[in-house]
């Protein structure tokens, strides 16, 4: 059995492969390689042959999994089929979110004047609902004007979601106040960056300062830590 590397695949022309996503829905939800088709295994397991005839001739198959281990079995199965099928070194495990610097500290904020709780977005963790996935956020150091920018420049048209940590002036109303608290919590940090133009970078560094000798509790894997404890 064969494996291709993403940086091999890269190299290829797009109309010389096929990929082959054969994680469950449950997965595939959170996104999958641009062009690839969805024929979970459990399918495939059960109708191998059905499924072939989904699967375009005269080109290379490629097919992932989430760690790279069940696309070499499906893959070998169909090499046997006659089929030119490789697997995809490493799988797909790592999920891409959209958070960028400007979300981590007003994050942060927010969690402090509205949660009365200290804590941050991760740059990356570890999937609680699916094991061996990452979450990353490639955008975490990226500014949003920067973003924006960009955006711009490429006459692009960013869609809209439900994710909380996305509200836009969809949530203002006439008067110019606003119900989203995020765009209250960015109006204030740009009033107090007048006065003081370090004060993003200090938000953003006071979760990476966090002195535990002078914190009266903390979490920790969902155990909580009192001062007293250890006094």
């Amino acid at each position: 059995m064969r494996e291709i590397t993403i940086a091999e695949l890269k190299e290829q022309s797009k109309e010389s492969y096929q990929l082959i996503d054969i994680r469950d829905e449950g997965s595939t939800v959170y996104g999958m390689i641009p062009g690839a088709i969805c024929i979970p295994i459990k399918q495939l397991m059960e109708n191998l042959d059905g499924c072939v005839n989904r699967i375009k001739n005269n080109v290379k198959v490629v097919i992932y999994c989430q760690r790279g281990e069940k696309s070499r079995d499906i893959a070998e199965r169909l090499e046997e089929m006659g089929l030119d099928c490789y697997s995809l070194a490493g799988g797909c495990n790592k999920i891409a979110l959209g958070h960028h610097y400007d979300d981590v500290i007003e994050t942060i904020l927010m969690g402090m004047l509205h949660g009365g709780q200290i804590q941050t977005m991760m740059p990356k963790l570890h999937s609680t609902n699916f094991e061996g996935m990452e979450l990353i956020r490639p955008l975490y150091l990226i500014r949003e004007e920067d973003i924006c920018k960009w955006r711009d420049y490429n006459k692009l048209h960013f869609l809209q979601c439900a994710c909380h940590f996305t509200e836009t002036c969809s949530t203002c109303h006439e008067d110019g106040t606003t119900s989203s608290k995020r765009l209250e919590t960015k109006k204030l940090i740009a009033k107090l960056k007048v006065d003081n133009p370090f004060i993003e970078s200090n938000i953003f560094k006071s979760v990476e300062n966090v002195n535990l000798s002078t914190v009266i509790a903390y979490k920790k894997d969902g155990v909580k830590h009192h001062f007293l404890d250890e006094y």
